[in-house]
């Protein structure tokens, strides 16, 4: 997909897609939060662009959002650090919550509305990291 069809995708969207290492998770915990939210993504997902509707312009003012803030990992473009786990990733949107040591505390894939997401989120939230 060209740059300007990228952008356009984007703007549609309200967001800008943003692709993140894991070093850029690293270097946005130390702003206070425990760690970061990664939501592995396509612009083709219909499920995608209604998280993104529904809770995207949300997210960042809930305590768990400030927790953990989000970062959308484009499946067409992925850094070469998440290459490998977008491999892994069969379903989209996939949410893999992340604490402030870069482990994965849990995921869970798709989006059936606003209430299944949040408590989702808040469940894996709660967890204790993986050794």
């Amino acid at each position: 997909m060209s740059t300007l069809a990228r952008w356009i995708y984007s703007l549609v969207m309200g967001i800008s897609l943003l692709v993140v290492s894991p070093a850029s998770v690293m270097a946005e915990v130390n702003d206070g939060a425990l760690g970061r939210l990664i939501v592995f993504t396509t612009e083709y997902c219909p499920y995608c662009q209604e998280f993104m509707r529904t809770v995207g312009p949300v997210y960042a003012k809930t305590e768990v959002g400030r927790r953990y803030p989000m970062e959308m990992v484009d499946n067409f473009s992925p850094s070469k650090e998440w290459e490998t786990r977008v491999w892994e990733i069969r379903f989209y949107p996939t949410f893999l919550l992340l604490d402030g040591q870069g482990r994965e505390l849990g995921r869970f894939r798709g989006y059936r509305g606003e209430e299944p997401f949040w408590s989702e989120l808040e469940t894996i939230a709660r967890r204790e990291p993986k050794p």
